[in-house]
């Protein structure tokens, strides 16, 4: 599981073809799916690798998750490196996925 998700962090999405994923138990390709999707998103949410996004704070709004980004710089990569990211974790958990910075008054 370990591996599959380490795969799906970075590369292709699981698919039905890949072996490794095909092999495990329906519950533990959900899980593989979702843990993935985390993990990648997290990936995105971190793009220049330098932890520009302080904190974020998540809600629902209808079928869609809204992420918002905090920091102390302008955060343009990371949110549109989260949302091409956002694929797999929104294929997993079957709701949409909105990343932005709040709304500054």
């Amino acid at each position: 599981m370990i591996a599959n998700i380490a795969r799906y962090h970075r590369k292709s999405l699981p698919g039905k073809t890949h072996p490794n994923f095909i092999g495990l138990n329906p519950e533990d390709q959900e899980r593989v799916a979702k843990l993935s999707g985390i993990l990648r998103l997290a990936d995105g949410l971190d793009r220049r690798r330098s932890q520009e996004v302080q904190k974020l704070e998540g809600h629902l709004e209808n079928d869609t998750l809204v992420l918002e980004l905090f920091g102390k710089d302008d955060l343009g990569v990371e949110i549109y490196a989260g949302n091409i990211k956002g694929d797999l974790f929104q294929k997993a958990f079957g709701f949409g996925l909105r990343i932005c910075e709040p709304q500054r008054s």
